[in-house]
């Protein structure tokens, strides 16, 4: 059975972070961030954050060639230079890799060799245009 965790994008400080808890009855998280304030690294815990104001991204159960945990809204790159985008697709009930010609369920991603170069928040430049080669 996959772990079921999350990560978060950030909306107002347009940063990632890393979801600690979900109280969905009162619609907050607790999450901590990494942040770096001249020069000196840290984490920062957040807790009570509103979660209207966090796009909750989960882990597929799937990690890549590098063992990088595979979440939804990853960028990911095969062997062959292509690029796509991790999602959840519903009528599915799978998570699946798009915008490649060929669309392939996420658990099968172990034959591709891929890795995961971004995501979808922070490089969107790697999904613009037609072209998908790095």
């Amino acid at each position: 059975m996959n772990d079921v965790k999350y990560r978060a994008w950030d909306y107002k400080e347009k940063r990632m972070v890393k979801v600690l808890a979900i109280d969905w009855e009162h619609q907050t998280i607790n999450c901590e961030a990494n942040i770096n304030h001249k020069g000196i690294e840290g984490v920062e815990r957040l807790y009570h954050q509103p979660l209207e104001n966090f796009e909750l991204l989960q882990y597929t159960g799937v990690k890549d060639k590098n063992g990088t945990e595979i979440y939804e809204g990853d960028i990911l790159k095969n062997s062959f230079g292509s690029l796509y985008e991790v999602k959840w697709v519903s009528s599915m009930m799978s998570f699946m890799c798009s915008p490649l010609k060929v669309v392939y369920e996420i658990r099968h991603l172990d034959n591709l060799d891929t890795e995961v170069v971004g995501n979808v928040f922070e490089n969107t430049e790697l999904l613009r245009g037609d072209e998908y080669e790095v």
